[in-house]
C-alpha cells in the first residue's frame, strides 16, 4: 500500500483503497474501470474529488489508463454500546410486580441510583 500513498497521498489513501479492477470492454477502448473501498461517512467527498483522483491515478502512470472510478463503501464498524452496568451490585428486591423482566431492571435501576448517592 506504500505505492498507493504515492500515487494518491496519505490523506487520500486513508479514505479509499483499491480492493479491484476490471478492463472495458468496449471495442477498442481498453480503459480500466478501477473499483475502491471507501471509508465510511467519506463517499460523498470522494465521489466529488473523484475527478482530482483520476488524474492523480492516470497522472502516475504516465497515460490515462483508468477510465472510471466505482465506489464502493466499506461496512461501517457497529456503534458501541451506551449500556452500562450497575455499580451497585445485585439488583434490589422488588415485591409487588409480576412481570420478572421488568422487576429486575427495575431493580438494577434502584441499585444504580442507590450506587450514585452513595458516591456524592
Amino acid at each position: 500500500m506504500q505505492v498507493w500513498e504515492q500515487v494518491l497521498g496519505p490523506d487520500w489513501a486513508a479514505r479509499v483503497t483499491p480492493i479491484g479492477w476490471r478492463q472495458r470492454r468496449a471495442g477498442a477502448d481498453q480503459s480500466i474501470i478501477l473499483d475502491l473501498a471507501v471509508a465510511p461517512g467519506q463517499g460523498l467527498l470522494v465521489q466529488h474529488e473523484a475527478p482530482v483522483l483520476l488524474t492523480r491515478i492516470n497522472s502516475y502512470f504516465g497515460h490515462k489508463a483508468v477510465a472510471e472510478l466505482k465506489l464502493k463503501p466499506l461496512e461501517a464498524e457497529p456503534a458501541p454500546s451506551f449500556r452500562r452496568r450497575a455499580r451497585g451490585g445485585p439488583p434490589l428486591p422488588i415485591d409487588g410486580i409480576e412481570d420478572a423482566e421488568l422487576a429486575t431492571a427495575l431493580g438494577r435501576l434502584g441499585a444504580s441510583i442507590r450506587e450514585s448517592q452513595r458516591s456524592r
